[in-house]
């Protein structure tokens, strides 16, 4: 049995489906302005004018995310079934911007003619921070700090598509297998947080570092030659070869192999030759730096 509601027990309603203390309660008209909001959205209410129609409920809204309010309205106004949330920025309440998520539901008068929309605002500023949080730790080396190799694809990705001139490298730390044999998993793990931090002391601004994998890193060089990019990294391997790296209880000498190759047309072949160049390097004994232009 359908049961009518007037507005006042609707809204009361929509009050109780409600199951957050803050989100915010609209009452549209047809043409989407606002004619009531709840006492809990007083940026809402102080631009509400005497019973005039208050701000469309576009106002609300970010322009990137009017055109996906806008069709969330029309779509509430002709479904009486549509209960999609729909998010959107909001710079209403905040100039940093706010997150929130609105739902809409048709409104019927007492002769069933739809004369408008119910609607609630959620905060997701919270969700939002979580979200941002969980893309970058997808997107970041937890041992190091650094961009993953995930991140690091991505990148290589976006040059390519963009037609960017850039050199990449791979640098691996030589006999890297034997510190974790001989002096333990966990001196390993300070000698890659050690020399993710000379790598990012010694590359010059502008170079991206990844870690790509155990020992391996990876660096782009946008707009550079080939030539600029050989001398920095042999500066760099040379620099490596004189320092001492300590842990707490040992000390010992590191060097790194590095491969080097300017970016094709294609993510895959510009990956197989940088690895190329990095076996190379390895394969002549490591502490060097070889480059594979094929």
């Amino acid at each position: 049995m359908e049961i009518d509601l007037n507005l006042h027990e609707q809204l009361i309603m929509y009050q109780l489906m409600s199951d957050a203390k803050d989100d915010i309660i609209i009452k549209t008209d047809c043409d989407g302005f606002i004619r009531y909001a709840s006492p809990s959205s007083g940026q809402i209410e102080r631009l509400l004018r005497n019973g005039q129609p208050g701000p469309h409920v576009l106002d609300l809204v970010d322009e990137p995310f009017k055109p996906a309010i806008a069709a969330a309205l029309s779509t509430a106004l002709h479904d009486a079934n549509s209960r999609e949330w729909t998010r959107f920025r909001s710079h209403l309440a905040d100039d940093a911007g706010d997150w929130f998520t609105i739902r809409l539901a048709a409104l019927r008068d007492e002769q069933g003619k739809i004369s408008g929309t119910l609607g609630i605002l959620r905060d997701q500023r919270e969700v939002k921070h979580l979200e941002e949080q969980l893309f970058r730790a997808e997107l970041t080396d937890p041992l190091t700090g650094l961009t993953n190799r995930l991140a690091w694809m991505e990148m290589l990705k976006h040059l390519i598509d963009t037609g960017s001139p850039a050199c990449l490298a791979l640098i691996d730390i030589d006999h890297f297998k034997a510190i974790n044999l001989h002096y333990g998993v966990s001196s390993g793990d300070k000698v890659l947080i050690a020399f993710a931090d000379f790598l990012r002391n010694q590359m010059p601004d502008g170079i991206s570092i990844s870690r790509v994998g155990g020992s391996r890193f990876g660096m782009f060089f946008p707009g550079w030659s080939v030539d600029q990019t050989e001398s920095t990294c042999r500066e760099i391997v040379d620099v490596l070869a004189n320092l001492r790296c300590t842990d707490w209880q040992h000390r010992f000498s590191l060097t790194a192999s590095v491969g080097i190759a300017s970016l094709s047309g294609d993510i895959d072949a510009t990956v197989k030759t940088v690895e190329t160049a990095l076996r190379l390097a390895r394969a002549k004994g490591g502490n060097t730096v070889t480059i594979d232009q094929k």
